[in-house]
């Protein structure tokens, strides 16, 4: 094998890994989601934009609301109690796993 062949190899496999990151965010991102009556739920999207970009979105109107987590202003809760920290935690989290999951790809 070249070495043209093998960073080819090398830069699929890290493609891979991003996909199947992207594919388990989204599971891990439907699974937290809190539920009144479902639609925050059943609102999120995963598109692939090309090899090396994926979109997760959820595009409700109050998504960033709950997904921003719990606070007050004014006086007034904002936020769920089903998903107090928001998504921040979360998302820190998955970054870790990719980049983990990145550098094994050899």
């Amino acid at each position: 094998m070249t070495i043209s062949q093998e960073l080819e190899d090398i830069y699929r496999r890290q493609l891979n890994v991003v996909g199947i990151v992207a594919n388990d965010l989204f599971s891990e991102l439907i699974h937290v989601t809190p539920v009144d009556i479902g639609s925050l739920k059943n609102a999120w999207d995963i598109k692939k934009n090309s090899d090396e970009s994926w979109t997760l979105s959820n595009n409700l109107e109050y998504a960033s609301i709950i997904f921003d987590g719990r606070r007050f202003v004014a006086g007034k809760a904002y936020g769920s109690l089903q998903l107090p920290d928001g998504l921040d935690p979360i998302l820190a989290r998955y970054n870790i796993i990719l980049q983990t999951m990145l550098n094994q790809v050899r």
